[in-house]
């Protein structure tokens, strides 16, 4: 299959939600024209951009309404050195052009018990995206797993680096690897698109593109089907703070085994920053107690309404979660929380009957 564009635009067109020049801007993407105007895009939060190196370690709650009290949050308790030596927060940052947006990698990761069923995103992959790369890594793999993994084709493999990280990353179940895992891309593309090894998807999944132009770098497909309040150990507010309580009990969380984001300036102060700090602070990521497993979150979901807490923590998709919501009600475009239902994603966690992986 020849090299397709994931993105033609108009060449030297740039998406910023900073601007406020009243340009629109025609995208194409798997024949689907849309046309957006940079007139509706909005400036950042809050949040976003703290003016002093203090203000990086603490995260200030965008606001909904300037008259809401504003709630101090407790500061991210990670070393200057450590953030120095990850480059967080990165170098430089990258607008949303045509180049860009082709500039990424899938990303996935899966220890010796997943590798099985990890098989079948790498074969997805290689079917709807043969030219471009999956960076997979090593989270505790057997020396066969490594040596099979070398043989696929356009698959690159790392060893995920415990030692780099605090303690608490090696603990796989805080699933404080993957927003760390993201953020090292960074150094090297402009974007990635992590995949837990149990989604699958199809050629409608190109559509995603238009979605992160339109959130300026950042986009959670799935729905979770459950609003986060009821997913979520509240010590974590201690760091991470809801804006509007009664979103978290009404809008349905998203998903994290699939996540889009880019390098942008917008989602990276507004969202990821904050994100990439709570996976460093072992009580935000997994506060003392948590327990992944949500046994009575039926009875707490009754009519669209999040009743109770189901004494579960979903860990790294709790705090983005947070973010995410907090940073687009924040800019009044809460519209943007709700995922396309076009987009056809699967999850398929079995290690039955693994997928043919192109050998190379």
């Amino acid at each position: 299959m020849a090299n397709r564009s994931i993105l033609d635009a108009k060449s030297g067109t740039q998406y910023h939600r900073k601007t406020l020049l009243s340009v629109s801007a025609m995208i194409i993407i798997g024949g689907l024209v849309l046309v957006y105007n940079s007139g509706k895009m909005f400036p950042m939060s809050s949040s976003a951009h703290p003016n002093n190196l203090a203000s990086q370690f603490i995260y200030e709650v965008p606001l909904i309404n300037r008259s809401d009290n504003i709630t101090k949050m407790q500061q991210f308790d990670v070393s200057r050195a450590l953030l120095n030596r990850l480059e967080i927060p990165p170098k430089n940052f990258v607008h949303l052009t045509k180049e860009t947006l082709e500039d990424f990698a899938f990303v996935t990761g899966a220890s010796e018990n997943h590798f099985l069923e990890s098989k079948g995103l790498v074969a997805c992959i290689q079917q709807h995206f043969p030219d471009k790369k999956l960076v997979y890594y090593d989270l505790g793999l057997s020396v066969s797993n490594r040596q099979e993994i070398q043989n696929w084709c356009q698959v690159e493999m790392v060893t995920f680096p415990y030692s780099a990280y605090p303690e608490h990353v090696r603990d796989l179940h805080t699933y404080a690897f993957k927003p760390l895992i993201i953020q090292s891309l960074f150094k090297k593309y402009s974007g990635a698109i992590w995949m837990d090894s149990s989604i699958r998807f199809t050629a409608d999944f190109r559509n995603v593109f238009a979605k992160v132009v339109e959130r300026g770098g950042i986009y959670l497909p799935i729905d979770s089907g459950v609003p986060t309040f009821i997913t979520t150990d509240t010590q974590i507010y201690q760091y991470l703070l809801p804006n509007n309580m009664t979103r978290e009990k009404t809008f349905r969380q998203r998903g994290a085994g699939v996540m889009l984001v880019y390098r942008t300036e917008e989602a990276y102060w507004g969202i990821l920053h904050w994100w990439f700090l709570c996976a460093l602070q072992e009580h935000c990521i997994a506060p003392p107690g948590h327990e992944v497993h949500c046994g009575k979150w039926r009875k707490c979901y009754r009519n669209g309404w999040a009743t109770c807490w189901a004494g579960c923590h979903r860990y790294d998709q709790t705090a983005i979660n947070i973010l995410y919501s907090n940073y687009f009600s924040a800019v009044g475009q809460i519209n943007l929380l709700v995922t396309d239902p076009n987009i056809t994603l699967k999850i398929k966690r079995t290690s039955r009957n693994p997928a043919a992986v192109q050998i190379c």
